[in-house]
């Protein structure tokens, strides 16, 4: 081989060895993508389609309803809703319920209390009298 052929297989020989290095870097890069059995596991096209397939349609979503049934659908439930004045009333009767309950309970105390002094009057008088008193 003469000088000339000589050189040119040595700069052919460092630019090999320049691309080697640079398919070696690739090859780094290439190394932490998926392979296809990596990919076995994600869905494909027809596993989408099946699952998009139950949603919505345009022929569906006329059934919804539109913005002004949902205005006047509101309106009419606000119509029926208690507003404060009928809690406040809601509050009075229970109020009112309240205060019988405890003046009843109050009276059955004072009355319990009656019974008891007749009861010990009668058991005291009994004897004097002459008759027995039976509980």
């Amino acid at each position: 081989m003469d000088k000339d052929t000589k050189k040119q297989f040595e700069l052919l020989n460092k630019r090999f060895d320049g691309m080697d290095k640079r398919l070696g870097g690739m090859d780094k890069r290439l190394g932490g993508m998926a392979t296809k059995d990596d990919l076995k596991g994600f869905a494909t096209k027809d596993d989408l389609k099946a699952a998009v397939a139950p949603l919505a349609t345009k022929d569906s979503l006329h059934k919804l309803a539109t913005a002004e049934e949902m205005k006047a659908g509101f309106g009419q439930l606000r119509e029926e809703l208690a507003d404060k004045e009928d809690i406040n009333k809601v509050y009075n009767a229970a109020d009112a319920f309240f205060k019988q309950t405890l003046t009843y309970h109050q009276e059955m105390l004072a009355l319990r209390e009656q019974m008891q002094t007749v009861q010990l009057w009668i058991k005291t008088a009994a004897p004097k009298v002459g008759v027995e008193f039976k509980q």
